[in-house]
């Protein structure tokens, strides 16, 4: 279930969580444009953490200020105050029109999170042929790679 990024959760354990652009007032998820195909769920990142309540509201602070330390929000924070605004409507800022929603899933050790979490993101990697735009990379994704590059040359030579 989607929730509107200021909605803190209840769960303060271990966790994989999602974070998307919708526009406001809605649950109508942008469409952000990827390198293979069109991200029709308007996912900005997918992370993993010990404390999925500290992570969103960290989030939402480094996105609102720019100065918590999560990187992701410092990222959308960048965009949102220096590029965004600057280069399209000059008439409406981005809190105008967009806002912000995540959704999670309970884990039951940071292992159990960062393997969901490694999952998750190769899912997307399949799909869209890069990470969400907020991560900056894929865990492990050398050997994970290789493993595709493998199967792709299996799936040529049948």
């Amino acid at each position: 279930m989607w929730t509107n990024i200021n909605d803190l959760p209840e769960y303060n354990s271990y966790g994989v969580y999602a974070i998307r652009l919708v526009y406001k007032g809605t649950n109508i998820p942008v469409v952000i444009q990827r390198f293979q195909n069109p991200d029709f769920s308007g996912i900005l990142t997918i992370g993993q953490t010990s404390n999925i309540r500290d992570r969103i509201q960290t989030f939402g602070s480094a996105y609102q200020n720019g100065t918590n330390p999560h990187s992701e929000g410092r990222t959308l924070y960048l965009v949102r105050n220096f590029f965004y605004n600057q280069q399209f409507f000059y008439d409406q800022q981005f809190d105008d029109i967009y806002s912000l929603q995540y959704c999670f899933i309970e884990k039951n050790s940071g292992e159990d999170a960062e393997q969901t979490e490694r999952e998750q993101l190769q899912q997307y990697f399949r799909k869209f042929g890069e990470v969400p735009p907020l991560n900056a990379n894929l865990p492990g994704r050398d050997g994970w790679i290789e493993e595709i590059i493998e199967e792709e040359r299996e799936r040529e030579e049948r």
